[in-house]
């Protein structure tokens, strides 16, 4: 996977609550259907990692003291859709992170 975006927290003070923050977001956002497609999601806690696969594509966010880093890897068929798919998640996190 290649890292695709490195992210300032806005909302947040530090890597975990940031990483406790998401998690609870996409809890709810898998709850609520508010994805146009499935997606699975991993949390690592020791790591403060979220791993998320879904049909043609995986996405890695790693959590440090005052950002994160996404890492994002596309199917052949989304990659045209690349700058809208990441500004869509950037739109997301500054929501919550």
């Amino acid at each position: 996977m290649k890292k695709e975006l490195t992210y300032r927290y806005q909302n947040t003070s530090n890597g975990e609550d940031a990483f406790s923050m998401a998690m609870k977001a996409l809890d709810r956002a898998e709850r609520e259907k508010v994805f146009p497609v499935k997606v699975d999601f991993k949390f690592d806690n020791e790591f403060r990692k979220i791993q998320g696969k879904g049909r043609g594509f995986e996405i890695s966010l790693e959590f440090f003291d005052k950002e994160l880093d996404l890492f994002l890897d596309l199917s052949f068929v989304l990659k045209p859709a690349k700058k809208k798919i990441l500004s869509s998640i950037e739109n997301e996190l500054c929501k919550y992170i």
